[in-house]
């Protein structure tokens, strides 16, 4: 008993003090970022009421995505995809460190639960198989599961795919990366009129999302909000 005590202890010790993974102070609390660091990091506070591009006041809809049809409902972010925000975001999906992905959902899942009403369920945003090999995960399939634990919401699994590879998006301008995805995913379940939450980790142009919210609706999703880490701006 004595050697179980003092095991559970040292491992409450060591979680209390563990580093903060931006400055390396000691760092409490539900998540891997103290404080300090959280209050410097690049919060959305303000933008676009449908697709989230960060304007100095909400509007409700942008000169962006005015002239396009959108298929999705509105789009919540944490972030603007900058310093430091950035650099984790690509570390967690580039190079396995899982430990920021979940820092920064912990993060998001605290804002979201003063916003109401939440999603129905969660699903995230696919990878083709080709991505998913080279990768080993799919980023926002993790956000997606540490957000609905955090949540206390349903993961939908397996509802879609992505059935046709594409070129990465970040290297083409904003037209070609709507052309990019058109015919890309494939819903495989009817969604029964669910209000879908559709994780990914960094939106810029929407054209991914918005070509999967539109399969989304034609399988009966009633309602998409798009749930991003951050949220870039345009190419």
């Amino acid at each position: 008993m004595t050697s179980f005590v003092s095991r559970l202890k040292n491992a409450s010790r060591r979680f209390l003090n563990r580093p903060c993974i931006l400055c390396s102070q000691s760092c409490g609390g539900p998540t891997d970022i103290c404080t300090a660091c959280q209050k410097d990091l690049p919060w959305h506070q303000s933008g676009c009421l449908r697709c989230g591009l960060p304007l100095p006041n909400n509007v409700a809809r942008c000169g962006h995505c005015l002239p396009k049809p959108l298929y999705f409902d509105r789009c919540i972010c944490a972030f603007n995809y900058q310093f430091p925000v950035n650099r984790l975001i690509l570390a967690f999906k580039n190079n396995e460190k899982l430990v920021y992905g979940k820092a920064l959902s912990t993060l998001f899942a605290m804002r979201l639960k003063d916003y109401q009403p939440l999603p129905d369920m969660l699903m995230a945003m696919p990878i083709h198989w080709i991505t998913k090999r080279r990768r080993g995960f799919n980023q926002s399939g993790l956000i997606a599961a540490d957000l609905c634990r955090q949540l206390d919401l349903p993961l939908l699994h397996h509802a879609c795919k992505k059935i046709r590879w594409t070129a990465p998006q970040k290297s083409l301008n904003s037209a070609s990366r709507y052309k990019n995805v058109v015919n890309a995913f494939e819903v495989t379940l009817d969604l029964n009129s669910l209000h879908i939450g559709l994780v990914d980790d960094v939106v810029t142009s929407m054209a991914t999302t918005n070509s999967l919210s539109a399969e989304l609706k034609k399988a009966g999703a009633r309602e998409i909000t798009i749930l991003s880490l951050a949220r870039a701006s345009l190419p």
